[in-house]
């Protein structure tokens, strides 16, 4: 009995530090998600609108063709429409949970390099370069809450 006892109470001593710390984990999750989404926005903007549309003329090189149009070899072979930037969206469900998604439909073959000439890994990239940061804003926010006494208070 006196088992059953001690695990009840260590689960609702848990129980009350989630509840007392999750403002705290909120606030840094909204952080680690907005600090995630901006790096990953940079990362596109260097991997694929930092980089010159090629025209007809070099797409047509690259697949062993001669363009026959001397008049149309110097367009450019496509227009940008910035819809891969515009779609890569955050949003944060919950105290515990950050999303960074991208809703084009091309963007999962441009990310893991399926069915496109032009691959662009760029949140990959900004998972990698992030990552110490992230880990920081949480020991930051897990730091304020003992400072300003809310984990001592959950033992009491």
């Amino acid at each position: 009995m006196g088992f059953t006892s001690n695990a009840d109470a260590m689960a609702r001593g848990w129980e009350r530090r989630a509840r007392v710390l999750e403002p705290y984990m909120a606030a840094a999750t909204k952080e680690a998600t907005r600090t995630l989404h901006a790096e990953s926005k940079a990362q596109m903007r260097k991997l694929i609108y930092d980089k010159p549309i090629p025209t007809r003329e070099q797409v047509a090189s690259e697949h062993g063709v001669t363009t026959r149009n001397k008049k149309t070899a110097k367009k450019k072979a496509w227009h940008r429409t910035g819809n891969l930037q515009r779609s890569e969206k955050m949003r944060n469900p919950s105290a515990y949970l950050g999303i960074v998604e991208n809703t084009a439909k091309y963007a999962k073959a441009r990310h893991y390099k399926k069915k496109t000439r032009y691959p662009a890994p760029w949140r990959s990239n900004a998972i990698r370069k992030t990552h110490q940061s992230i880990r920081n804003i949480y020991r930051k926010a897990i730091r304020r809450a003992m400072t300003e006494g809310v984990i001592s208070t959950i033992f009491d």
